[in-house]
Formats: C-alpha cells, structure tokens, sequence
C-alpha cells in the first residue's frame, strides 16, 4: 500500500482526505497514476485542488462526499476512463477544464447548488456524452432534453457531442451561444438557429466532422475563431450580410467547402480563415484592407481570385500552395506583399501590378511574366 499524510492507494483505488495538502511539484500518487483505477474522495473534504486528479487514464469509478463545495481547474482533466459523474448536492463551483478530455463519459448530473461553470468546465471533447442532466431548483443552469443552458435559456452552454439526433433547432429564447458548444458532436449534421440570436462563441462547431451546412442569422456580428474548424463534411454556409470580423482558422480544413462569399464589412481576413479548403474562387469584399498570414493556404483547387481596390497588403503565406492559381492583379493601393506569399503556386503564370508603390517585385514566382499597368 502506498501511502502519504492525508492519502493512500489500496488495491488501484486512491483515496484522499481533507488532512492532504498539496506540495511543490508533482502529486505524490503521479508516478503510480497508470494503475489507479478508482477514487474515493473522502468526506470532509471541501475540494478537489487544482489537477489533483488529471491524467488518471484508468480511472473508471468516482466517488464524491456530500462536503465537497469546489471542483477546481482541470481537477480530472484527461480521465479519460470515467463514464459516468454525479456531482453531490452543495458543489458551487466547476472549474475551466475540470472534465476535459474526459471522452468516455456519457453522463453528467449537475446540483441545486451549482452557481459556476468555468470556460470548457465539462470538456467539450466527449463524443459519448449523450446528456447532461440539472436538478430543476438550480437558480443559474438548466437542460432540456440533456443539453445545457442558462437559467432564462437565452444562452446555450453545451450540446452533448454523443447525441444521436442529425438535426437540431436551437431554441427561439437563445441569443447567446457558448464557445465550443457543439464542438465534436458526432452525429449532428444541421443546426437551425433562431432568427434573434446576436452571438456564437469561438470554436462553435469545431471537429463536428458531420455537419453539412449551416445558416448565421444577419444579428450575428462576429464569426469566431475556429467557429468550424476541420468541419470536414461542411458543403454550403450562409454568413450574415454583414460581418464585423471573420476569426483566425474560422473556416480551416473545411475539405467539403468548394465555394465561399465574404461578407461585406470584414476589413481583414484573418490567420488561415480559409486555409486548406477546395474554394475554386474567391472575392475579396472592398471593406478588407489586408490579407494576414496563411489566409488561403494551401488552398490547392483556388483557380480564381479578385482582389479589392482597399487592399493595403498581403502577408506571409497568403496564397502559398495555392496550385491551380494562374493569374493575379494587385490592385494601386497595395503597399507590400511578403516574399514568400505565392511560393509553390506551379501555375501561376501571370501577374498584373497596379501598384505604383510596388517597386521591389521579388515576391513574383520564377517564370512568371509581369505586367505592370498605371
């Protein structure tokens, strides 16, 4: 048996009492953490600190006293065994990634007393998640039919990525969307949103590698980051008329998605928006004034695109892979283009500068003819 004030493992289970207290460094029971298959948190305790019991990979039962009042961040982070949790009655707090990559789970059951969830507080990872269930007198968090909002239910906190249904219709009295809400739900192909949502958090969809197309309200202002990240079967998106900002890796390795608008109002595309998509062409809004790192990268079937007169630059990697591009035109307002934003574009035959501010054209492909036109 191994033991230390305050804990010991007896026959693969863990047991800690409210006598231990962290040290410096790693926890005691670390190095035998690969043969601890259960835990038993002992009553009296009041919390489970800070990563206590993250990267147990064998855990596979959970036991958790009636004292027990906070649940702290990434307390059980990666257990990737625990299947099912019921959180006693007067827990107050989850915190961030307390249950991330707790990806066996499949049920969660949330307290009266619960007044917390940090950010990716029940993970967000879990493809066998199928519900995640509150008491009804809780005054802050509620579910219908397994999936989790707030108490008014104006915002959605999380859909259970195991969830077998292949279409869902988010609630008319949603106006706000958490961040990774949907994110790795497996079966989920379309999500219809309410006319009156006004928010979507970042990584929204990301890894929900069945969802096939989608529809953003116009309330909509803000296309997140990673908001379908690596979306694979995404094949048609309808975005607001009018778009404030299109996040970093919004749309990237979406390998569905073979055409794409801009919206109107978006004054730059962000790090690798679109990258490593089979768009066949684009057009660039007059509202972006730049081009960041790895907008289009490795956009391979990219045959076509129209830049606006607004643009100011084009950053690194911008267009690189981007093999099927014959023919560009930078428009007169262009101050610079880094060297390596057309590298590895084999067809790339042509390009027209209308830059009278482009002197240095050493950007410019080998073998590609240029003309310059005032």
């Amino acid at each position: 048996m191994e033991k230390g004030k305050g804990w010991h493992i007896e026959k693969g289970v863990l047991f800690i009492g409210k006598e231990f207290r962290r040290g410096k460094g790693f926890l005691p029971w670390f190095d035998d953490r690969d043969r601890i298959t259960g835990l038993v948190l002992e009553e009296g305790l009041e919390e489970v600190g800070r990563e206590w019991c993250a990267y147990l990979k064998g855990l596979r039962t959970l036991e958790l006293p009636h004292s027990l009042k906070i649940i702290a961040s990434g307390a059980f982070e990666d257990c990737s065994g625990i299947r099912e949790v019921i959180i006693p009655e007067g827990v107050t707090t989850i915190g961030e990634r307390a249950f991330m990559g707790c990806e066996s789970l499949t049920e969660l059951s949330l307290p009266s007393s619960l007044q917390e969830i940090g950010d990716l507080g029940l993970g967000c990872n879990s493809e066998r998640l199928l519900r995640i269930d509150v008491a009804r007198d809780n005054p802050r968090f509620s579910s219908i039919d397994g999936i989790l909002f707030n108490k008014t239910r104006t915002k959605l906190l999380l859909y259970p990525g195991g969830k077998r249904k292949k279409r869902y219709t988010v609630p008319d009295s949603v106006i706000r969307i958490s961040e990774n809400a949907f994110a790795y739900a497996r079966h989920l192909e379309e999500v219809v949103f309410p006319e009156g949502l006004e928010e979507i958090g970042s990584g929204i969809f990301e890894f929900s590698r069945k969802i096939r197309n989608a529809s953003i309200p116009d309330g909509v202002k803000v296309i997140p980051s990673y908001a379908f990240f690596c979306c694979e079967s995404l094949r048609e998106i309808r975005l607001p008329e009018h778009l404030d900002h299109l996040g970093f890796e919004s749309f990237a390795n979406c390998t569905s998605l073979s055409s794409f608008r801009i919206p109107d109002g978006v004054p730059m595309l962000d790090y690798a928006v679109l990258a490593s998509c089979p768009i066949r062409e684009i057009i660039i809004p007059e509202s972006v004034t730049e081009i960041n790192n790895s907008a289009f990268y490795e956009c391979t079937d990219l045959e076509k695109v129209i830049l606006p007169e607004s643009l100011t630059a084009i950053w690194e990697k911008a267009f690189r892979y981007c093999r099927s591009l014959r023919e560009i035109i930078i428009p007169p307002n262009v101050w610079h283009i880094t060297d390596d934003v057309f590298n590895d574009c084999p067809s790339l035959k042509k390009v027209i500068v209308r830059s009278k501010v482009l002197e240095n054209l050493y950007w410019v492909p080998d073998g590609c003819e240029v003309i310059r036109e005032d």
